[in-house]
């Protein structure tokens, strides 16, 4: 035994007295000998189960794995080494003992060979190591953070137990069990793996293990630390983000230098290790650990070579007149506040000049609550306007002239018939009688998903005529487009570039104004925290901007202003009233009238005010509010004293559609759902419009994905990109110790909860109740989305939904009437879920909408998961009685 710790200190860093006795030994001990037998029996039941083989087969197999258990076990060199961890299950409890982990062939008696099995955990139990502390090592280790046990009452188990139930404890997780024991033998207690693989759930790597979910609450600082090499890299980073994901301050590092593992790099400091004069960190490594992702590239929408003028300044007229000679579709890229606009107004003036005669102008906005501003400043008919008005009727606007044309949303570009010419009939019309026209689209990404892929309920109603009406008007010759975005990117240029047959010409300006924005963390505090400097604010005077992405909190956050401050409330439910359409249509000009103006996603952008200051510019990214919407709400004040953003690093509810983040993973899953349903149908909607139509579609579903699950990394390089200047929130509050007097909020009420069934529930309803047969129900939704795209028919057809029903004996569930965790009907589905591969899982997570949690094969498949498998088929889940199951009282849920 002497000579063993010698090894282990001298070779690995790792001083026994640490460890409780027993948690190594050496050759064929008795918990080596239990995974043998229990590896062979395991085999032997496949060898039982299988139908192909004959009982005489089956019998030679069995006999044959017992010879070779007896061989294994006798062959076993006496030196080599069996580890030991503290016990903790797979749905992770804590239990007294020693549990086997694995079984390591010693060093001097290895081959080389490619196959050979260094560290053998065939049949281990352990699927997180936890170092079996002795009681030395637990007060060594735990001392600090409160841990108070006697020698003589303790037992390794209130170590670990301590260990979980208090998140200030950091915890490094390596690769193996010995570079866990060499990590705590400096003093970072730490956990091991099985490999860098093997920190997700069997079959199910996108859910933890048990154990590493349960330290990752709270708040735990957590250190994923693996060896040298690319693939370690790629599955600490992949690590590190899970446990950020399920509540840690996560880190991760990987190894450098001579020493590229933890025990190498122990066992080398505590020989005196040489480290370069010139490299002295590599001396210190223990220490390191990175936050986020060092080898992420600076992002950037636009990355391809285009034709482009370059310019320092703010966009001019004759930018735009000179560019028109090359090309009729010209591209404005440049920060938030460089005159696209207003450069665009002047060009059509000037264009106007050199042909005698007014020309046609249309414009396109993604919310009709930006039409206003659009049609005052190109005077011409404001199809967001009210119905009767001269805005609406005659194009008039106070101080400009009038031309023909309109400006509307997506929404509006066709309207019922009648008399209103909308865009879809100018489409007709300049196809049929060409003549000059200019073509405004601002905000050109946010307008094509709108139009292509979301858009609100009456969206669909008209979405395939309305996207064939723009491509009319794009493809014409004599419309002279202007895209004009901040974010303008390679895929809406290739997309005009399809559309128009004639390649963009690019006018980007360097230009940005250098400005600080304070950054923090989208949370209650924060929200409390801007409430208190804005009440200050306004009590010294200045005025106050900000914006919102939930239009509840908006409300809740402006309200306790409106008794003694002019506030205007914008929202989706105002934004047809005259004051919002006054101070859409001239914000310069009624702008100044408010002391606060509070937004929702209703305006995100397309207005500014640059004459007036306001002391407080906010963003507050909230719920579906995706990067691109922050970045624009940000600068609608275009001078402020300060400018604050609180953002999410992630904003799963901005993610649409499929939630995939590439084209191409975009389209195999848009291929999957259509696999189970009418493909005929599916194959005359995708016809419906252009391909390059149909492909940017999917290439905005993609990148707005990405943007949304990178949200904090897109946001921090676009804004840079801009010229700001990111402080730390806190910064600003240290600045303002006395943040003026808090103003009592409301109580934030909970959000009600849309009882409404969507038409594919609906069919799914009746498909369950076996009512109607499934090529009646997609029947149904074809005629459905008739005036829409596949993205509508997609969300209607009810044969993907059906097929993961039936697969999950939902249906027999639902048949039932009735459920509670110990029902036959709830054991069968929460097994059959818990069988899933990763790939499955995440296809029946976006089924159920992309935010509920599969549950994988170590986690308790819970009753609240079963109410939303039976409330995605149209179902009513109403909680009734407790009952008693195993001894145990849970309430059970009726289907109605």
């Amino acid at each position: 035994m002497q000579d063993l710790c010698i090894q282990l200190v001298k070779n690995h860093g790792i001083d026994h007295t640490l460890f409780a006795d027993g948690f190594i030994t050496t050759g064929a001990d008795k918990g080596w000998e239990d995974a043998i037998d229990r590896h062979a029996e395991a085999k032997k039941k496949q060898a039982r189960d299988n139908s192909e083989l004959r009982p005489n087969e089956v019998a030679q197999a069995e006999r044959d794995l017992n010879r070779m258990a007896s061989r294994t076990l006798k062959e076993t060199p006496f030196i080599n080494w069996n580890l030991y961890s503290a016990v903790i299950t797979d749905r992770g409890i804590i239990k007294p003992g020693l549990e086997w982990a694995g079984h390591r062939l010693h060093p001097s008696i290895r081959t080389g060979d490619d196959d050979e099995i260094k560290f053998d955990c065939r049949s281990s139990r352990v699927k997180v190591f936890l170092p079996p502390l002795s009681w030395s090592g637990a007060m060594e280790l735990l001392d600090h953070y409160g841990f108070d046990c006697p020698d003589d009452q303790y037992s390794i188990e209130k170590a670990w137990q301590f260990v979980f139930d208090n998140p200030e404890v950091p915890v490094h997780v390596e690769e193996s069990a010995l570079k866990a024991l060499a990590s705590s033998s400096i003093g970072q207690l730490a956990v091991a793996l099985n490999g860098i693989n093997s920190g997700g759930q069997k079959l199910r790597s996108d859910r933890l293990r048990k154990p590493l979910e349960m330290l990752a609450a709270g708040g735990r600082r957590i250190t994923v630390r693996f060896d040298a090499g690319n693939s370690s890299v790629r599955m600490a980073q992949q690590l590190h983000r899970q446990l950020s994901k399920a509540g840690a301050d996560a880190r991760w590092y990987c190894w450098i230098g001579s020493y590229a593992k933890t025990d190498d790099y122990v066992a080398a400091k505590l020989r005196g290790m040489q480290v370069p004069a010139s490299l002295p960190i590599l001396g210190h490594q223990e220490d390191l650990g990175v936050r986020g992702f060092f080898s992420q590239a600076p992002y950037s929408r636009l990355r391809k070579q285009w034709s482009t003028i370059t310019i320092d300044r703010e966009f001019e007229p004759e930018d735009i007149q000179k560019a028109s000679i090359d090309s009729r579709v010209i591209a404005l890229v440049g920060a938030t506040g460089t005159a696209k606009t207003k450069a665009s107004v002047a060009a059509v003036d000037l264009m106007e000049r050199e042909l005698g005669h007014r020309m046609v102008v249309l414009g396109l906005y993604h919310r009709a609550s930006l039409v206003h501003k659009g049609a005052a400043e190109f005077g011409v008919r404001d199809m967001s306007a009210a119905r009767n008005t001269v805005e609406r009727t005659l194009g008039v606007h106070e101080g400009v002239f009038n031309r023909d044309g309109l400006f509307c949303c997506c929404e509006s570009i066709q309207k019922p018939p009648g008399n209103e010419w909308d865009m879809w009939r100018w489409s007709h019309e300049l196809e049929e009688n060409p003549r000059p026209t200019f073509l405004f689209m601002d905000e050109t990404s946010q307008t094509g998903m709108h139009l292509l892929v979301g858009g609100t309920e009456r969206m669909p109603e008209v979405r395939r005529e309305a996207v064939r009406a723009l491509e009319r008007l794009l493809k014409n010759p004599c419309v002279t487009v202007i895209a004009a975005e901040s974010g303008l990117g390679d895929i809406e240029l290739e997309w005009l570039k399809e559309t128009t047959g004639t390649t963009p010409r690019v006018i980007q300006t360097t230009f940005a104004r250098e400005r600080v924005l304070y950054v923090g963390e989208t949370n209650r505090e924060n929200i409390d925290l801007l409430q208190q400097l804005s009440a200050q604010a306004l009590e010294d005077g200045h005025k106050v901007w900000a914006s919102f992405g939930e239009a509840k909190s908006m409300i809740e956050f402006s309200a306790v202003f409106t008794d003694e401050k002019n506030v205007l409330q914008i929202s989706a439910e105002n934004s047809s009233s005259q004051a919002v359409s006054e101070f859409m249509g001239n914000t310069e000009g009624s702008g100044p009238a408010y002391d606060m103006v509070a937004m929702s996603p209703s305006v995100i952008s397309g207005i500014s005010m640059a004459k007036t200051s306001v002391g407080i510019a906010a963003c507050v990214q909230q719920y579906a509010m995706g990067p691109e919407d922050a970045l624009q709400a940000l600068d609608r004040a275009r001078s402020a004293q300060v400018r604050v953003l609180l953002m999410p690093s992630v904003v799963p509810n901005a993610m649409v559609g499929t939630r995939k983040t590439t084209f191409e993973a975009v389209q195999r899953a848009k291929s999957k759902a259509a696999s189970h349903g009418d493909l005929d149908a599916y194959r005359d909607f995708a016809g419906a419009i252009s391909t390059g139509s149909l492909f940017y579609s999917h290439e905005l579903e993609a990148r707005n994905n990405y943007e949304a699950f990178a949200n904090e990394h897109v946001l921090k390089c676009r804004l840079q990109e801009q010229g700001y200047t990111l402080k730390p929130f806190l910064e600003l509050l240290a600045q303002n110790p006395n943040k003026g007097a808090t103003t009592s909020r409301k109580v934030r009420a909970k959000r009600q909860r849309d009882n409404a069934k969507s038409f594919r529930q609906g069919l799914l309803r009746q498909l369950c109740k076996r009512e109607i047969r499934l090529g009646e129900a997609r029947s149904q939704a074809q005629k459905a989305s008739v005036t829409g795209l596949a993205v509508d028919y997609e969300r209607r057809d009810p044969s993907h939904a059906f097929y993961w029903l039936e697969r999950l004996s939902v249906i027999s569930l639902i048949d039932a009437g009735m459920f509670h965790e110990g029902t036959q009907e709830f054991a069968a589905v929460a097994s059959l879920v818990q069988n899933l591969v990763k790939k499955e899982a995440q296809e029946l997570k976006q089924l159920l909408g992309g935010k509920i949690v599969i549950p994988g094969p170590d986690d308790v498949v819970k009753a609240t998961f079963i109410k939303a498998l039976v409330q995605m088929a149209g179902f009513d889940v109403a909680r009734g009685k407790q009952v008693s199951t195993n001894g145990i009282r849970v309430w059970s849920y009726t289907v109605s």
